[in-house]
């Protein structure tokens, strides 16, 4: 019956996809990945099909139009970028200003296609598909000038304005046969060991990168990488404003002082907070030497590393628990008479903090109540309320044996 509508209508030609449809305040909503068409004028339009009611007053409600041209921008893009439906309704949410310009994003999206910028490399940087046409289509002819060889290593420089573009173009000419391998970003995509589309990204918001001396770049990667994971310090390109001497001295002074993975934000730290740092990771090390913190975890509780590891995954957020903090809770369980089984049972005690877990515990021993781990683990809220009860009961239990006497 409703495919026999859709013919009445006309609409024929504008089934790109199978299509589903669904009900909404008596209108039929087209529901598939290419529900839009392009109207007489070249704009894009979402199909709304009526159910014979062509009466004005039931037109659609400025909801129902929202949410029409809200699908219409998500369905271009699952389309045009074979991307999820999440990721799609994600980009809608953060960039609403362009739900009602669905055929500006198509025509951005067509033109990087036609360029040979791939899918992916889109769908890394989204913010090519906000800028407007002719604003791409000039960002896109620089940086095919700054001649890449391929223009997905170099794509996500559209993003940049046309004049610090021109700059970047300007200073790579002149660079050429300076830096190795020809530009900065394929020498650190080299260095690094990483996709040039994948460094240039990181670079595109941080562009000091490609302007600050080539010879001060080149001496702290070198620097950098000795300690850093290239992912790291992709995150964090800011390193590359330290002197080469202050990040050695830095990095060198953290990887002594037992810290296992070295991390951008400890050149930039205040010293007293990579003392702390490096005084918590030597605390670690002396409590769980060589082994991992699960093993030392199966060991206190007696359980094998399978179990143990097991029973964490339950709670993971006790992976990111100090050791030292660990060794003090399991120190103070195991002292106030709880046994390994209780602990197995509530892992997330590990992450509160042991003043609360001492207080909570001597507060329920005071009032006759024998203390249950997933009771002391609970919020202040439930803790307080569920402590009420418990007095509540014990008074009314009190005054019962004493009549009963």
């Amino acid at each position: 019956m409703i495919r026999s509508l859709v013919r009445c209508a006309g609409l024929q030609r504008y089934l790109l996809a199978p299509v589903h449809f669904r009900i909404l305040s008596n209108q039929i909503v087209l529901s598939s990945a290419n529900r839009y068409q392009i109207n007489d004028n070249g704009q894009l339009n979402p199909q709304l099909v009526n159910t014979g009611n062509t009466d004005d007053s039931n037109s659609a409600t400025p909801n129902i139009e929202r949410e029409r041209i809200t699908t219409t921008i998500i369905d271009v893009l699952q389309d045009k970028l074979n991307c999820s439906r999440e990721w799609a309704q994600q980009f809608g949410s953060m960039h609403s200003e362009l739900l009602s310009k669905a055929t500006d994003v198509l025509k951005s999206i067509e033109l990087l296609l036609a360029n040979g910028v791939r899918e992916n490399v889109i769908l890394d940087n989204p913010r090519m598909i906000t800028l407007s046409h002719s604003e791409l289509s000039t960002n896109l002819s620089i940086v095919k000038e700054m001649k890449p060889i391929d223009i997905n290593d170099f794509a996500p420089l559209v993003q940049v304005s046309k004049s610090k573009l021109l700059k970047l173009k300007k200073l790579a000419e002149r660079e050429e046969t300076i830096v190795p391998k020809k530009h900065r970003i394929y020498y650190i995509s080299d260095a690094m060991n990483i996709e040039p589309c994948i460094v240039t990204k990181f670079i595109a918001e941080r562009l000091f990168v490609l302007t600050e001396p080539f010879a001060m770049i080149d001496q702290n990667l070198q620097v950098l990488l000795k300690y850093i994971a290239p992912i790291d310090l992709l995150h964090d390109l800011w390193a590359f404003k330290y002197s080469a001497d202050i990040i050695e001295e830095r990095l060198k002074r953290a990887r002594e002082g037992n810290k296992e993975k070295c991390m951008p934000w400890m050149i930039r730290c205040t010293d007293k907070k990579l003392s702390t740092s490096i005084k918590i990771a030597s605390d670690a090390k002396a409590i769980v030497g060589d082994k991992t913190l699960v093993k030392y975890l199966a060991e206190r509780l007696k359980y094998n590393v399978k179990t143990t590891e097991a029973i964490l995954r339950k709670h993971p957020s006790v992976f990111n628990c100090r050791v030292t903090r660990m060794k003090e809770t399991l120190d103070y369980l195991f002292a106030a008479g709880f046994v390994s089984v209780d602990i197995a049972e509530t892992p997330r005690v590990f992450c509160h903090s042991l003043t609360t877990i001492r207080k909570r515990v001597e507060e329920l021993n005071t009032v006759g109540c024998r203390p249950q781990l997933y009771i002391i683990c609970r919020s202040s809220k439930e803790y307080n309320k569920f402590f009420d009860n418990w007095m509540r009961v014990r008074d009314k239990c009190k005054q019962k044996n004493v009549i009963d006497e």
